[in-house]
């Protein structure tokens, strides 16, 4: 093994670069020597191995991060459970409308926030007018795709404020169903269990008005 002792080591005439040893070589700095000085991080190049027994002292120390993050247009998916791998705002256009039939649909303003899996979502429909559709009433449009886990795929539950509309149970509400990207209408009835909340009930004496706020989990 060779020993190199110096007060000062210099790069070769014409040099800008300083090199210890090879690719596979080790550089040894015996217990007790303190490494000082200024070294600017953006000098830094390669990869720092480990250091140990020495004392290190006036290194720079990485300033903390400031401004935004930024997450790519199309998710990248992580299966890690730490790590965050999706954010995005936006608008949507929700749409209220029959299960059955659709009949004449209405248009409102949705607007969403998502982080990782979860979204959460306001919408409102302000005085809007539908008719002529069937079944369990709908609101379709949303952003994601709802996961179709949980209970009856439940992920998502919203009560609605609502004006000009018809409530059959003792509370309505909205659920996600799952596996798609619309919410159903769905009443409760006391000691009777639940109901679906029927589209007709929407179609009121006028103009109706429709505010609520759901939050789900994407697939």
């Amino acid at each position: 093994m060779s020993t190199l002792r110096t007060q000062k080591v210099t790069p070769l005439d014409g040099e800008t670069n300083l090199i210890l040893g090879d690719s596979g070589d080790t550089v040894t700095i015996p217990a007790g020597v303190t490494l000082a000085g200024n070294i600017p991080a953006a000098n830094l190049t390669g990869t720092l191995p480990a250091i140990s027994g020495a004392n290190l002292t006036n290194l720079p120390v990485p300033s903390p991060h400031t401004g935004n993050v930024t997450f790519p247009a199309s998710q990248v998916a992580s299966s890690d459970a730490n790590t965050l791998d999706d954010y995005e705002e936006g608008t949507f256009t929700p749409v209220l409308q029959g299960g059955s039939t659709a009949g004449v649909t209405a248009n409102g303003t949705g607007y969403y926030t998502k982080i990782g899996r979860l979204v959460s979502c306001d919408i409102r429909l302000n005085n809007v007018a539908i008719s002529g559709g069937s079944g369990d009433a709908k609101i379709s449009g949303f952003p994601f795709t709802m996961s179709n886990g949980g209970v009856s795929g439940a992920y998502g539950v919203a009560l609605p404020l609502t004006y000009k509309v018809t409530h059959g149970g003792v509370r309505n509400g909205f659920y996600t169903g799952g596996g798609g990207t619309a919410i159903y209408g769905l009443e409760s009835h006391s000691a009777t269990g639940w109901a679906p909340w029927h589209i007709g009930d929407f179609f009121g004496t006028g103009n109706i008005y429709i505010n609520l706020s759901i939050v789900y989990i994407s697939s």
